[in-house]
């Protein structure tokens, strides 16, 4: 399915406060069918790629340095990230569908349960 298939379909989709981004999602379906391209192609990438980046690839191992550091900046991230998705949402540029671009801190943790980790920490800790 072509690009901007994908964009049409998530259009007609919308619902609610959603319908908002209905009218920049049509420009750019029109911009891409007659020019074959946008500027804006990253916010996309939902449609583009279905994945979980780096953990869609299988490993015996993962390394986890500085866990609680690890956790203590992916929650200051995703606070920011959530702040510019809400404004975008209320904008119309992005929306459902269009809202996740990185894994988040609890599906991490998930992804870390499953596999066999190894935590190292560069100074003792006592837990």
């Amino acid at each position: 399915m072509k690009l901007a298939d994908k964009i049409e379909a998530l259009s007609k989709s919308l619902k609610g406060k959603a319908i908002k981004a209905r009218g920049k999602l049509e420009s750019d379906i029109d911009k891409l069918r007659q020019e074959g391209h946008l500027n804006c192609l990253d916010k996309y990438l939902p449609l583009i790629y279905k994945s979980n980046g780096i953990f869609d690839y299988e490993f015996d191992r993962l390394f986890v340095i500085e866990s609680a550091r690890v956790k203590e900046k992916m929650l200051k991230q995703e606070k920011l990230n959530l702040e510019e998705l809400k404004w975008f949402v209320e904008d119309g540029t992005l929306c459902k569908g269009l809202d996740k671009f990185s894994l988040d801190l609890m599906n991490l943790q998930i992804y870390m349960k499953k596999q066999c980790n190894i935590y190292g920490f560069s100074s003792a800790r006592q837990f």
